[in-house]
């Protein structure tokens, strides 16, 4: 299946019919496909396969598969990206910073479509490398491919959002530990040129099961949390008024906008706003005209400023 071949013959040392049908089921499954035919004779199961077309670009890359068996489209997609993760590979040298980098890429160049409605399996990430435009599916598979390319271990992730919307992101092992990225969640909604979140780069399984679900038995487990990024990476503070007495020099040197860790405010009996605010009228400051947060990442503030 790596290598994107189609069929696949099987020979069975039982009856293959029912064989047959408990292997399309299995293989319907399977994040590399999208369609499974199975076809029974005697002792010989033969399997058509319909592939997902992250699948097919990765098996070209590797040799495994001849480029032209590809689609115009699909080659000019395939180009592009190899180009784009050589890049990135020339520029970081370790498999952390190469990962932040893929998933920034994503996030720059994609934009959220929450008009699509459906989508095709089967072309999912040719098609967001070149409209930009994508939902979930696109997200995760260009990522699992970008990440695969540069020889990071990496695993799609298939469950559901807290409303029960199916969903996928990816786990990722980073520094000899397994972790959670959803590009898909850190890509604001509308969108925002040149804006990257980093909010879900790195968590936990207790910390993205706060509005994530999954069957955890069918992945490893994610146990650690020292690449979570805001925590590890990014600007951190130990109370709202050490994050606000930062702001002012922030916002002189320019930016409209700040995104950081608070500790004070991690965790989900604390009220951000209400402790950004409290705050500010403590220390008679009227900075801060707005403050998004996300439930999902206690602690984690983006704050525009006046």
């Amino acid at each position: 299946m790596q290598e994107g071949k189609t069929p696949l013959m099987l020979r069975m040392s039982s009856n293959s019919q029912q064989t047959a049908q408990k292997l399309s089921q299995d293989c319907a499954k399977h994040s590399m496909i999208t369609k499974v035919k199975s076809m029974a004779l005697g002792h010989v199961v033969t399997l058509e396969l319909t592939y997902v077309d992250d699948t097919l670009l990765l098996a070209a890359h590797k040799g495994y598969l001849p480029e032209s068996q590809l689609t115009a489209s699909q080659r000019n997609a395939l180009h592009k990206i190899q180009g784009v993760v050589n890049g990135i590979m020339r520029q970081h040298a370790s498999q952390y910073a190469q990962a932040l980098a893929m998933h920034d890429y994503i996030l720059t160049t994609s934009l959220y479509d929450v008009n699509m409605k459906t989508w095709d399996h089967a072309t999912v990430t040719v098609d967001l490398i070149n409209t930009h435009r994508s939902v979930c599916d696109g997200y995760t598979r260009l990522y699992h491919m970008m990440l695969s390319m540069a020889g990071i271990e990496n695993r799609i992730v298939v469950g559901s959002s807290s409303d029960n919307m199916s969903h996928s992101w990816n786990l990722v092992r980073l520094d000899g530990v397994w972790t959670h990225v959803d590009c898909t969640y850190d890509d604001p909604v509308p969108d925002e040129a040149g804006r990257t979140m980093r909010h879900y780069f790195g968590m936990t399984d207790a910390q993205i099961g706060r509005n994530h679900r999954w069957n955890r038995a069918e992945y490893p487990a994610a146990t650690s949390n020292s690449v979570y990024y805001p925590t590890t990476h990014g600007l951190r503070f130990n109370t709202m008024e050490e994050f606000l007495r930062y702001c002012p020099g922030h916002a002189a040197a320019g930016n409209q906008n700040i995104s950081a860790y608070v500790k004070e405010a991690d965790s989900a009996r604390v009220d951000s706003k209400e402790l950004l605010e409290r705050t500010q009228n403590k220390m008679r400051m009227n900075l801060v005209k707005s403050l998004q947060v996300d439930d999902g990442a206690p602690g984690v503030l983006y704050c525009q400023f006046r």
